[in-house]
């Protein structure tokens, strides 16, 4: 399992839903075994909407974007849902994004929408990254501008050479350059493994 999930609420509201959200993941995949990604953040919305009407008897306005992947090592596949948050892959200098549905945890599902999961196939050197908003909407360069995520993807195919260590120097290096003199403007989280 690798998951990445962002908070959307601040200082108090934000690390209640971080403590909920990290004990409700803990009990749907280790106690109830659900391996689906779809089915695992299904359940983790409708206990984080449940929790928090209890607690506070009215309409519940933060929750958190994620993103949630399955490495099955056997099948060499990768099943991925993300809740307002995407995932790459990156294979032989091409990028192939993992598209996030546009509900968050937290959020009332309206008629027609659901959480949806994808697999896809993975071969040896693949990587796989995750990536919290934070990264994105940096601003700096000089010109107050977000960092965006094609600079990211420019990075992952500039740096294709490198060891997973050094890529991670060397994006954090990038994202500081050009975050410059800004104050950071949220909390950014990147994570990053490559398949053996």
């Amino acid at each position: 399992f690798l998951i990445v999930a962002d908070c959307t609420g601040h200082g108090v509201p934000g690390a209640f839903m971080s403590l909920v959200g990290n004990d409700y993941l803990h009990q749907i995949i280790t106690d109830k075994n659900i391996r689906d990604t779809a089915i695992a953040i299904t359940r983790l919305n409708e206990r984080v909407i449940s929790s928090l009407r209890k607690r506070t008897n009215a309409g519940i306005r933060d929750g958190m974007d994620l993103a949630m992947c399955v490495i099955d090592t056997k099948r060499n596949e990768l099943m991925f849902t993300g809740a307002k948050r995407p995932a790459l892959v990156f294979r032989d200098g091409e990028i192939i994004t993992l598209e996030s549905d546009r509900l968050a945890v937290g959020e009332i599902p309206g008629e027609n929408e659901f959480f949806t999961s994808q697999t896809i196939p993975l071969e040896v050197g693949d990587e796989i990254y995750l990536y919290s908003d934070g990264l994105t909407d940096q601003f700096g360069g000089g010109a107050d501008k977000k960092w965006k995520v094609v600079r990211f993807r420019e990075l992952l195919k500039q740096f294709a050479g490198e060891s997973m260590e050094d890529k991670r120097r060397l994006i954090e290096r990038a994202f500081l350059d050009w975050q410059g003199e800004e104050p950071q403007t949220d909390d950014v989280c990147l994570l990053g493994v490559r398949v053996g």
